[in-house]
């Protein structure tokens, strides 16, 4: 965990980051990047994450007292912000190559608002998205073209699925505690991908939306 900011300067190091590297990595500015290191309690949280997310992506993890780079495979978000905190991680690594973020077993009726605006921020870098959702669900909020209707015995409600680049990352809502498990290993993502596929070429698109509330581009 973060806690001092000078486990920020002392990751950069392990890394070779100037400031400025780090600022432009983390989306945020040098003089941010400066106050982090002086006085972290002072720094908002978006910024805060942003950060922990660049040190996360270089395999640099945060611990008591200090930092430490590791070669993680799994990675563990936990607490009522985890889900938000995997759509910063996609953002960060998607914004760029203008990706595709697939969904499985997904229900945009449980999507809190600074998710469908972090969507919305996602899609207007171009970022696409599609999602596999339960058998008769119209409650869409993207393009008709962006959904299928999967098999209810490969439905599991609460327990959505989500790849990106090499990540397959798994939601678990119904734990005491919210949490988002990520497998970072590019085999199993491929693997992953085909299944999804595979399943959306097996399954019908919905015809309509009942839902009132649209991304922007939808």
């Amino acid at each position: 965990m973060l806690t001092d900011g000078k486990q920020i300067a002392a990751a950069r190091q392990l890394l070779g980051w100037s400031q400025a590297d780090l600022a432009d990595k983390a989306g945020v500015s040098k003089p941010s990047i400066i106050r982090m290191e002086k006085d972290l309690y002072s720094v908002k949280d978006d910024s805060r994450r942003s950060v922990e997310i660049a040190f996360t992506q270089d395999d640099v993890e945060f611990i008591d007292g200090g930092v430490r780079q590791i070669n993680k495979v799994v990675n563990v978000y936990e607490g009522d912000d985890c889900y938000i905190r995997l759509m910063d991680d996609a953002f960060i690594e998607l914004a760029d190559t203008k990706g595709e973020i697939l969904f499985s077993s997904s229900d945009e009726r449980r999507s809190p608002e600074i998710i469908i605006k972090k969507f919305n921020t996602m899609r207007a870098l171009g970022i696409t998205m599609r999602s596999l959702i339960k058998s008769g669900d119209t409650y869409v909020m993207g393009e008709l073209d962006e959904y299928r209707w999967m098999d209810d015995d490969l439905f599991v409600d609460g327990d959505v699925k989500v790849i990106f680049s090499d990540k397959v990352a798994y939601l678990m809502s119904w734990r005491g505690i919210p949490r988002v498990v990520i497998i970072q290993d590019k085999n199993i993502a491929e693997e992953n991908k085909r299944f999804f596929e595979y399943v959306w070429s097996k399954s019908k698109k919905p015809q309509h939306t009942t839902s009132e509330v649209r991304y922007q581009n939808g």
